[in-house]
């Protein structure tokens, strides 16, 4: 339920936040953020979020993260398109993916 909720959050300030500079192109700061803010959504408790690499070309931003939590750890491959929603994949066993308008 948690997680629910900080999707749902996390989505709503996104929205936000993009509809405010939607004229002006994102940096790379502000997409990994965006992507660290998905990640910490998977898990309930998160202790670090750690970049494990970056690359942002053609307007396709990619990041991959290893998240860690009290309980888990994961590693997750974050992808954000021109004027597309970002989507967050799990890499390390279950593939669940989580789609976020920006």
């Amino acid at each position: 339920m948690k997680t629910l909720i900080n999707i749902a959050l996390t989505s709503t300030a996104i929205l936000l936040s993009s509809n405010a500079i939607a004229a002006k192109p994102l940096s790379d700061n502000q997409l990994l953020g965006q992507c660290k803010t998905l990640a910490k959504a998977q898990f309930e408790d998160v202790k670090k979020v750690k970049l494990a690499k970056m690359k942002n070309t053609r307007g396709t931003f990619e990041a991959k993260l290893r998240v860690t939590s009290s309980t888990d750890k994961g590693m997750f491959l974050c992808t954000i398109e021109r004027n597309q929603e970002a989507t967050i994949v799990r890499l390390d066993g279950s593939h669940k993916s989580v789609a976020v308008s920006r």
